[in-house]
């Protein structure tokens, strides 16, 4: 289907989708660039609508794209976890039932979306409760209260609620924004100054990647502190023992038992799917470094020319049109 006068390839689409699975957020924290978080969390699903205006038959390709999508993140990816595997699943199958009956209805967009993001956030709250237990949230309470009546506060309040119902509405507007960022893509890529992309050199671009799984391990910390603390103010030793012993059985028994058990069923559905799958992997994985070099070049275009959000639409904008665009052969 044409987007004005450019049309997307689906297959690209889906190759870049599948990209960004695994090698996306690395790029986008050497950029700097803002909320890459919720960015990465709303790229999928952005590609996906990016799916349903220009195929054909957008719900089949959705659904084919998120295998490819799962099969290249298990090639290149294979320590990650399955609860991404989980959205990946999730947002596709979400898409493909969203895009079956209509391609452009703007409301269609902004419901897909928000869905779609506030599911991503509801699957980390409900990991850290099958980890952590109520008494988790039981433990901030119990803090945030005994801090409030240190400062004079007398009414208590609910805080872990209310701060799973801001960031579940983070996520839920977040999401509502994405979709309609996607229904204006078509129109977004067209206004785009081709030959001035173009003409940004790739000397301009300094990466320095860094992974930052440190970030999982200080949270983790910061949780195991709140959750001492609380104790101290207001519990007993057994409630404190228990909620240190209990993430770490049920880590170890993810890591080591559910989690290899998971993956193993997921790459025999994948191998069920038959050679085709394999081969279509195969020639992705051969595309990588051609999509990381496009992803630094819209990345750097981007950040020397916008600022804020700005920067985040038009990087979209920029890569969608130089990854996907129909004919082109670089």
């Amino acid at each position: 289907m044409s987007t004005g006068n450019i049309k997307l390839s689906t297959s690209k689409l889906i190759a870049l989708w599948a990209f960004s699975e695994c090698a996306l957020g690395g790029i986008l924290h050497a950029f700097q660039f803002p909320f890459s978080g919720l960015l990465l969390a709303g790229f999928a699903v952005t590609i996906i609508c990016a799916i349903g205006f220009s195929s054909e038959k957008p719900a089949q390709d959705i659904l084919y794209g998120t295998l490819v999508a799962m099969a290249v993140k298990l090639a290149l990816s294979p320590h990650s976890p399955v609860t991404a595997y989980v959205a990946v699943g999730f947002q596709g199958l979400l898409g493909a039932l969203f895009f079956r009956f209509q391609q452009r209805n703007k409301w269609a967009y902004i419901i897909f979306g928000a869905i779609a993001l506030l599911e991503s956030a509801l699957q980390k709250v409900l990991t850290l409760t099958i980890i952590f237990g109520n008494a988790l949230w039981e433990s901030i309470d119990i803090s945030a209260n005994h801090l409030v009546k240190t400062l004079g506060g007398k009414e208590e309040i609910d805080f872990a609620i209310l701060i799973l119902g801001v960031y579940s509405c983070i996520y839920l507007i977040w999401g509502g924004i994405v979709g309609l960022w996607a229904y204006r893509i078509p129109d977004k890529i067209n206004s785009i100054d081709r030959n001035s992309v173009n003409k940004y050199a790739d000397s301009h671009i300094e990466t320095n990647f860094k992974k930052r799984k440190v970030y999982g391990f200080l949270i983790l910390c910061f949780i195991m502190m709140i959750s001492v603390y609380a104790f101290m103010t207001g519990g007993n030793k057994e409630n404190l023992t228990w909620i240190i012993v209990r993430p770490l059985i049920i880590i170890v028994s993810w890591y080591f038992i559910f989690h290899p058990f998971f993956l193993f069923l997921i790459k025999l559905f994948i191998k069920n799917k038959g050679n085709r799958l394999a081969t279509v992997v195969e020639n992705i994985s051969t595309q990588i470094p051609h999509l990381r070099k496009i992803t630094q070049q819209a990345a750097g275009y981007s950040t020397a020319n916008y600022r804020g959000f700005e920067r985040i639409r038009f990087f979209i904008v920029i890569l969608i049109l130089l990854a996907c665009e129909e004919g082109d052969n670089n």
